[in-house]
C-alpha cells in the first residue's frame, strides 16, 4: 500500500533525542505513513539508533548522504524520494502529538485548494510536561502582508504540505544558512498559495538553549545577519517576479530590510549593505532608512 504521508526528518549527531522523536512518529493515529530519515554523516550513535527503529518497524527508512549537506539537503532529498501524497519535514529533536497525522490529513481533505495544512506548536524544555510556550500564531486570514508582518508564522514540523505543491514551489533554499522555513513559506504565500489552519496544538518545539550556548549563539551572529539579509532578499525578488510586491505587502516587506544595512555595514558586508539600502528606500518610498543609516554609522 502506498503511504498517504511522507515524514521527513533531516539528522545530525542527534543521539540522544532522536528516539523520542521516532516514538512521536510510530504512535500516530493515523498509520498508513512512511519516515525518511537522512542523515547527514553523524559521526555519532544516530544511524545505529535509527536502523534498529528500521528493523523494528519497516514504515522507517535510514537515508545517507555521502558527504555533509546540510539540514535543507537533507529536506529536499527526502522530498525527492517521497511517495507520499502529503509530506511533513519534522527536525529530529522536536516531537509530534498522537493525532497529528489524521488532524492535519483531515484538514487538507476538507480544503483540497489548500496547499499545505499549519496547526499550532508549543515550546518545551527538557520535558514534553513542561510546554507552554506558544510558538508563533494562526489567527486568520493568512495572508503574505500578515506573514512578513509576523502577525501569523508557523513551526517547520507544523505545515503538512501536498508534494506536488512543495516541489513546485522548490522545496527548501540550499543558499541559506538560517531562515529557509521562514523563506519558503514567504516564498509560497507569494506565489498566491493559501493556507489551511488545524485549530489544535499538535506539534512540539524542543527548545535547547542553554545558558553556555550564549557565547556560541553569538558566535553566528555575522551568519544571522547575512541569512536575513540574504532570505529578505529572495522573497523581495521573488514576490516582484510573481507581481505580488504591491499594498500591504510591499509596505510590510519594507521593515525587513530598515534595520538590515547598519547591521551589514558592522560586519564590512559592504555590497549587502548598499543592496539593502535600496530595496529598503524603493518598498519604502522615502529617505527615511538612508537617514536611519547614517545616523547609526557616525554614532
Amino acid at each position: 500500500m502506498v503511504a498517504k504521508v511522507s515524514i521527513v526528518i533531516p539528522a545530525y549527531n542527534r543521539a540522544k533525542v532522536i528516539g523520542e522523536t521516532l516514538e512521536s512518529v510510530l504512535n500516530q493515529t493515523e498509520e498508513n505513513f512512511e519516515c525518511l530519515v537522512v542523515d547527514d554523516c553523524s559521526t555519532d550513535e544516530t544511524t545505529q539508533i535509527v536502523a534498529g527503529f528500521q528493523r523494528r518497524d519497516g514504515r522507517i527508512h535510514l537515508i545517507r548522504n555521502e558527504t555533509n549537506r546540510g539540514a535543507c539537503y537533507s529536506r529536499n532529498r527526502g522530498l525527492e524520494l517521497a511517495k507520499g501524497k502529503f509530506i511533513c519535514f519534522l527536525d529530529s529533536d522536536d516531537l509530534l502529538d498522537v493525532n497529528y497525522l489524521a488532524a492535519q490529513c483531515t484538514t487538507l481533505d476538507n480544503f483540497p485548494d489548500r496547499g499545505l495544512a499549519v496547526c499550532q506548536t508549543l515550546r518545551f524544555h527538557g520535558r514534553v510536561d513542561n510546554a507552554d510556550a506558544v510558538y508563533g500564531g494562526l489567527e486568520p486570514p493568512i495572508t503574505l502582508a500578515r506573514y512578513l508582518q509576523c502577525q501569523i508564522s508557523w513551526s517547520t514540523a507544523s505545515a503538512l504540505w501536498r508534494v506536488p505543491v512543495v516541489k513546485k514551489v522548490g522545496g527548501f533554499p540550499l543558499q541559506l544558512p538560517m531562515h529557509q522555513d521562514w523563506e519558503l513559506n514567504a516564498r509560497y504565500l507569494a506565489s498566491g498559495g493559501t493556507v489551511a489552519i488545524t485549530p489544535k496544538t499538535l506539534v512540539y518545539y524542543r527548545d535547547q538553549w542553554e545558558p553556555q550556548q550564549i557565547t556560541a549563539r553569538n558566535k553566528n551572529d555575522r551568519l544571522r545577519v547575512f541569512s536575513l539579509y540574504k532570505s529578505r532578499k529572495m522573497v523581495f525578488y521573488y514576490a516582484l517576479k510573481m507581481n505580488s510586491l504591491k499594498g500591504d505587502a510591499r509596505l510590510a516587506l519594507s521593515p525587513h530590510f530598515i534595520n538590515l544595512p547598519s547591521q551589514l555595514f558592522k560586519y564590512r558586508y559592504y555590497w549587502q549593505t548598499f543592496d539593502s539600502l535600496f530595496a529598503s528606500i524603493y518598498l519604502s518610498r522615502h529617505l527615511y532608512p538612508l537617514k536611519k543609516f547614517m545616523l547609526e554609522i557616525i554614532r
